[in-house]
């Protein structure tokens, strides 16, 4: 048994699944109670009864924490592995596996419900009707095999999330499912970015290892507490408030993250783009979906290959351990960067479009119309989707301040003697050719 001070819990480890799980103060005093009513039976002491109080069992509660007190138990304790039904895995430095019996000094709480069986094992069903069909390229099926493993592993070695986005119907919630089943749904948190700000939101990520956002909007990473995601991955020290807990809880991001999405989602980059790009991973779902659906697919495939799909996502471990040591980092193709660089322009498109279009020349001007007319042809060529038109046009003003030293004039001449809003000594690519419907 143990006592965690900063999360104020006793903690006592079970031989039958080498689990160290959370024991409640009363379960604790209903056992020494026990204990207490036991000893003065088999000695003939009935005084001993008077020594299970309330008071007495409280005060010896109250030193049994000082007795199996160890601070930071879960964070500084024990060898990294892969905790599996039936044995717990770990990994040497030359990629090779080792298997181990329960001990309580492997300090884990987390446990997924597959045995491991062998390391070979091939889950066809899964591959074949499943992964192939949804991920038709085997550099982002490797990606996906690689993260799903090092969910399993419990930690976030490469300081990544990833997202998968695309196609309704197109796989990625049965992949996800596939993965929490594997890794074990008791393990994941649900991640609200909308609620990150909050302290006491961050508390539910205590003990757990996953967290996951399904079918989240557009906007999931514009939110205010989309930031957090940074921290949650990127290894960085975090308090968050537990009710009735003075000092809090101090968590590691290594949380790792799964987001799946119908839309490419817009990031609120702030000036960082560079550190949002070090973070996302990105998976995107263009297949149709299947002409015949599997009601329960996800949990039905684990029933059946199981301990084959662990293997699968355990060989893929191995690889990113081996691509870790070597490089600090994921192995990501040509493709995979060129999306996440198209992802994290698309968030900044204003920026692009006054970059590439947008030039300062005395004499001309640009009415807001023919800016945002303009601005939507140039997204429309990227095949990006346009920023809405609530921020659209604060955005502008503040970006062509802050790049071309503009403001937005109330008298920039649009034909026939009519002003509108728009920029003096601005001029935009293709503003000749683009015919000014205000005035017809």
């Amino acid at each position: 048994m143990l006592w965690e001070p900063a999360e104020r819990k006793f903690y006592a480890y079970d031989d039958d699944t080498g689990l160290w799980d959370i024991k409640s103060e009363d379960t604790i005093k209903q056992v020494i109670s026990q204990d207490i009513l036991n000893v003065g039976r088999d000695l003939g002491y009935p005084s001993t009864q008077e020594m299970r109080s309330e008071r007495l069992l409280s005060a010896i509660v109250k030193q049994l924490r000082g007795m199996v007190e160890i601070k930071d138990a879960f964070a500084n304790k024990g060898t990294q592995g892969v905790h599996c039904a039936n044995c717990y895995l770990t990994f040497d430095d030359t990629g090779v596996i080792h298997q181990h019996d329960f001990s309580p000094d492997f300090y884990s709480r987390n446990q997924s419900p597959i045995e491991f069986k062998e390391l070979d094992l091939e889950p066809t069903q899964f591959l074949e009707e499943l992964v192939k069909p949804t991920l038709p390229s085997e550099d982002d099926r490797a990606i996906f095999q690689k993260y799903g493993g090092m969910c399993l592993y419990g930690r976030n070695i490469i300081q990544r999330f990833m997202v998968m986005y695309g196609q309704a119907g197109g796989g990625k919630s049965t992949l996800v499912n596939v993965i929490l089943n594997i890794v074990g749904k008791h393990n994941m948190a649900s991640l609200r970015t909308g609620h990150l700000n909050n302290q006491f939101e961050l508390f539910r990520f205590r003990a757990k290892t996953l967290l996951s956002g399904t079918d989240v909007p557009g906007n999931f990473l514009s939110t205010p507490g989309a930031k957090v995601i940074k921290g949650l991955t990127g290894g960085d020290t975090i308090e968050a408030e537990g009710k009735g807990l003075n000092d809090g809880v101090v968590l590691q991001g290594i949380f790792n993250i799964l987001i799946t999405a119908n839309e490419r989602l817009k990031v609120a980059l702030e000036g960082d783009v560079e550190a949002w790009g070090r973070r996302l991973l990105l998976l995107e779902f263009s297949s149709p979906p299947p002409a015949k659906k599997v009601d329960r697919f996800a949990d039905k495939l684990v029933e059946k290959e199981g301990s084959a799909i662990l293997a699968w996502f355990l060989r893929g471990l191995v690889k990113l351990l081996k691509e870790v040591r070597e490089t600090g980092d994921i192995a990501l193709s040509k493709e995979q960067l060129e999306k996440t660089r198209n992802l994290l322009a698309e968030s900044d498109s204003v920026t692009h479009f006054i970059n590439d279009r947008v030039h300062k020349v005395q004499g001309h001007s640009v009415t807001n119309d023919e800016f945002i007319t303009l601005y939507g042809e140039y997204c429309a060529e990227k095949g990006w989707v346009a920023m809405e038109q609530a921020r659209l046009q604060r955005v502008i003003n503040a970006k062509m301040l802050e790049m071309r030293q503009v403001t937005q004039s109330h008298s920039v001449e649009a034909g026939k003697g009519k002003n509108k809003r728009g920029f003096r000594n601005i001029k935009v690519d293709g503003q000749e050719r683009h015919a000014h419907f205000e005035d017809l």
